[in-house]
């Protein structure tokens, strides 16, 4: 730390090591007759507070990135099943498919894999994509997107029930039902039940922290 900065003006620069638009600039004044320690105390303030300063930005940028990971993953899917919709197939073909997703859902959960696609889960199903989608849009009037995220928050919900579930942080237990970001889980999880998670957390009398 500086102690012997001269009277006048002076610019501190601060950034994270590699984080290159972490960088805080503060404008420090140090008046003439202050004693040392008062300029000790000014500059380490100022260093606290720009600390404080990259971390929000930080924080930010990161959730940033976690909505566009989010909306990308869901806009790739929309793409997908918009590709598919004219698909043609009977109900009993579509009850009959069903019936082997939802098999293929408790046996293997395989909704617990962040990177599971719509042709992934058709050849689980040893389906095609057009088939899948057809059955999600015009049987199920859903979406795979919402399909597999209904069942990541039901096992949310069961997850965090377990007595041991209290060690995990709710983005940790998200990851472990499949969500790919902590943004998306918070946005889908609102959107399916009208509350938050960290509420829905403390209707049950859990005390996760985010």
């Amino acid at each position: 730390m500086c102690t012997d900065l001269g009277s006048g003006h002076h610019t501190l620069v601060l950034r994270y090591p590699n984080e290159e638009k972490s960088e805080v600039t503060l404008d420090i004044f140090v008046a003439r007759d202050n004693s040392a320690w008062l300029w000790v105390i000014v500059i380490a303030l100022s260093i606290f507070g720009a600390a404080a300063v990259i971390r929000v930005k930080l924080k930010h940028r990161k959730e940033r990135k976690d909505n566009d990971a989010g909306s990308d993953a869901q806009a790739d899917n929309v793409q997908v099943e918009r590709k598919y919709r004219n698909f043609n197939m009977s109900d009993d073909e579509c009850r009959q498919l069903l019936k082997n997703v939802e098999e293929i859902m408790r046996k293997s959960k395989a909704y617990t894999d962040p990177d599971l696609k719509l042709a992934g889960l058709a050849s689980l199903v040893n389906t095609t994509p057009p088939a899948l989608s057809y059955m999600f849009n015009q049987y199920l009037n859903t979406n795979y997107y919402d399909y597999i995220n209904n069942y990541r928050i039901e096992e949310f919900k069961r997850l965090v029930s377990e007595p041991e579930s209290e060690k995990y942080t709710l983005s940790a237990l998200a990851a472990k039902c499949g969500f790919s970001s902590r943004a998306s889980f918070f946005r889908y999880f609102k959107r399916a039940t009208s509350i938050s998670p960290s509420e829905y957390v403390k209707s049950i009398g859990k005390n996760n922290r985010e």
